[in-house]
Protein backbone atom coordinates (compact mmCIF):
# COMPACT_ATOMS: atom_id res chain seq x y z
CA UNK A 1 0.00 0.00 0.00
CA UNK A 2 1.08 3.51 -1.11
CA UNK A 3 2.04 5.81 1.78
CA UNK A 4 -0.16 9.20 2.18
CA UNK A 5 2.05 10.57 3.89
CA UNK A 6 4.64 11.92 1.22
CA UNK A 7 4.46 16.07 2.10
CA UNK A 8 5.59 17.31 4.65
CA UNK A 9 5.02 20.56 5.48
CA UNK A 10 5.78 21.81 9.02
CA UNK A 11 8.37 20.85 11.39
CA UNK A 12 7.16 21.41 15.13
CA UNK A 13 9.67 22.73 18.15
CA UNK A 14 7.82 22.43 21.41
CA UNK A 15 10.06 24.71 23.74
CA UNK A 16 10.18 26.22 27.15
CA UNK A 17 10.28 29.56 26.27
CA UNK A 18 8.82 31.28 23.72
CA UNK A 19 10.59 34.36 23.73
CA UNK A 20 14.08 32.76 24.27
CA UNK A 21 13.40 30.55 21.20
CA UNK A 22 12.06 33.46 19.17
CA UNK A 23 15.43 35.69 19.83
CA UNK A 24 17.16 32.56 19.03
CA UNK A 25 15.62 32.05 15.61
CA UNK A 26 16.47 36.18 15.13
CA UNK A 27 20.33 35.47 16.08
CA UNK A 28 20.88 32.02 13.82
CA UNK A 29 18.45 32.88 11.07
CA UNK A 30 18.07 37.06 10.95
CA UNK A 31 14.21 36.66 11.43
CA UNK A 32 11.20 37.37 13.39
CA UNK A 33 8.06 34.91 13.20
CA UNK A 34 6.00 34.97 10.17
CA UNK A 35 3.02 34.75 12.26
CA UNK A 36 2.57 34.80 16.08
CA UNK A 37 -0.38 33.61 18.27
CA UNK A 38 -2.17 31.35 20.41
CA UNK A 39 -4.03 28.27 19.71
CA UNK A 40 -7.83 29.29 19.57
CA UNK A 41 -10.24 28.12 22.52
CA UNK A 42 -11.61 25.51 19.79
CA UNK A 43 -12.95 21.94 20.88
CA UNK A 44 -9.38 19.73 20.69
CA UNK A 45 -9.36 16.32 21.88
CA UNK A 46 -6.24 14.14 23.67
CA UNK A 47 -5.66 10.48 24.44
CA UNK A 48 -9.51 10.33 22.71
CA UNK A 49 -10.90 12.72 24.95
CA UNK A 50 -12.38 16.50 24.56
CA UNK A 51 -9.81 18.32 26.33
CA UNK A 52 -8.66 21.74 26.82
CA UNK A 53 -5.32 22.96 26.46
CA UNK A 54 -3.34 25.43 24.65
CA UNK A 55 -0.26 27.03 23.43
CA UNK A 56 1.39 30.11 22.23
CA UNK A 57 2.62 29.83 18.68
CA UNK A 58 5.37 31.31 16.61
CA UNK A 59 5.39 30.18 12.99
CA UNK A 60 7.92 30.55 10.42
CA UNK A 61 8.05 29.82 6.68
CA UNK A 62 11.69 28.56 5.25
CA UNK A 63 10.87 27.67 1.31
CA UNK A 64 7.87 24.53 1.85
CA UNK A 65 8.44 23.82 5.14
CA UNK A 66 7.10 26.19 8.04
CA UNK A 67 8.94 25.72 11.13
CA UNK A 68 6.41 25.88 14.38
CA UNK A 69 7.90 26.65 17.82
CA UNK A 70 4.88 26.00 20.38
CA UNK A 71 5.36 26.28 24.09
CA UNK A 72 2.43 25.01 25.87
CA UNK A 73 0.60 27.54 28.02
CA UNK A 74 -2.42 25.37 29.88
CA UNK A 75 -4.15 22.00 30.14
CA UNK A 76 -2.70 18.71 29.57
CA UNK A 77 -1.18 17.67 26.11
CA UNK A 78 1.08 15.91 24.37
CA UNK A 79 3.33 19.30 24.48
CA UNK A 80 3.26 19.50 28.56
CA UNK A 81 3.98 15.69 28.55
CA UNK A 82 6.81 16.27 26.19
CA UNK A 83 8.63 19.37 28.17
CA UNK A 84 8.00 17.51 31.37
CA UNK A 85 9.49 14.45 30.39
CA UNK A 86 12.53 16.75 29.92
CA UNK A 87 12.65 17.31 26.53
CA UNK A 88 13.22 20.14 24.17
CA UNK A 89 12.74 20.63 20.69
CA UNK A 90 11.92 18.20 17.61
CA UNK A 91 8.21 17.59 18.37
CA UNK A 92 6.63 16.51 15.08
CA UNK A 93 6.75 16.40 11.55
CA UNK A 94 3.33 17.37 9.60
CA UNK A 95 2.47 15.91 6.64
CA UNK A 96 -0.01 17.59 4.47
CA UNK A 97 -2.61 15.25 3.34
CA UNK A 98 -6.25 15.58 0.57
CA UNK A 99 -7.71 12.01 2.63
CA UNK A 100 -7.75 13.28 6.09
CA UNK A 101 -10.17 10.83 7.22
CA UNK A 102 -8.80 8.07 4.84
CA UNK A 103 -4.90 8.40 6.81
CA UNK A 104 -6.62 8.13 10.06
CA UNK A 105 -8.31 5.56 8.96
CA UNK A 106 -4.98 3.63 7.85
CA UNK A 107 -2.84 5.04 11.05
CA UNK A 108 -5.75 3.52 13.09
CA UNK A 109 -5.85 -0.18 10.94
CA UNK A 110 -2.23 0.11 11.82
CA UNK A 111 -2.55 0.13 15.72
CA UNK A 112 -1.62 3.53 15.36
CA UNK A 113 -3.87 5.90 17.53
CA UNK A 114 -4.71 9.70 17.23
CA UNK A 115 -2.93 10.85 20.50
CA UNK A 116 -4.79 15.08 19.78
CA UNK A 117 -6.46 16.40 17.24
CA UNK A 118 -8.18 19.88 16.64
CA UNK A 119 -8.78 22.15 14.53
CA UNK A 120 -6.20 24.77 12.70
CA UNK A 121 -5.40 28.66 13.74
CA UNK A 122 -6.06 29.49 10.32
CA UNK A 123 -9.69 28.02 9.99
CA UNK A 124 -12.65 25.94 11.36
CA UNK A 125 -12.27 23.58 8.35
CA UNK A 126 -8.97 22.70 8.14
CA UNK A 127 -8.33 19.99 10.67
CA UNK A 128 -5.30 18.71 12.51
CA UNK A 129 -3.93 15.59 14.18
CA UNK A 130 -1.22 14.06 15.57
CA UNK A 131 -0.54 10.36 16.24
CA UNK A 132 1.15 8.49 18.67
CA UNK A 133 3.99 7.23 16.24
CA UNK A 134 6.75 7.91 19.08
CA UNK A 135 7.71 4.82 20.52
CA UNK A 136 8.39 3.28 16.87
CA UNK A 137 9.77 6.35 15.35
CA UNK A 138 10.52 8.63 18.60
CA UNK A 139 8.51 11.98 17.45
CA UNK A 140 5.31 11.98 16.73
CA UNK A 141 3.38 12.61 13.26
CA UNK A 142 0.80 15.08 12.41
CA UNK A 143 -1.25 15.27 9.31
CA UNK A 144 -3.14 18.60 8.35
CA UNK A 145 -6.14 18.60 5.42
CA UNK A 146 -4.76 21.53 3.59
CA UNK A 147 -4.91 19.99 0.66
CA UNK A 148 -8.46 19.17 0.68
CA UNK A 149 -9.93 23.06 0.70
CA UNK A 150 -8.08 25.78 -0.72
CA UNK A 151 -10.32 28.54 -0.61
CA UNK A 152 -13.29 27.16 1.17
CA UNK A 153 -13.44 24.84 -1.84
CA UNK A 154 -12.46 20.71 -2.07
CA UNK A 155 -9.03 20.86 -3.60
CA UNK A 156 -6.27 18.45 -4.88
CA UNK A 157 -3.39 20.75 -5.66
CA UNK A 158 -0.15 20.31 -4.06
Amino acid sequence: MKSKLTYVSQIGLCVKDLDTAIAGMEKVFGRQPDRLGETPKRKRFYKGKEAEFGAKLAFYNFANIEIELMQPIYGESDWTHYLESGREGLHHFRFSVDDFRGVVNEMEDKGIPVLMEGTSVKSDELKWALFDTERLIKFPVEIFNEFEFKDGALSKEK
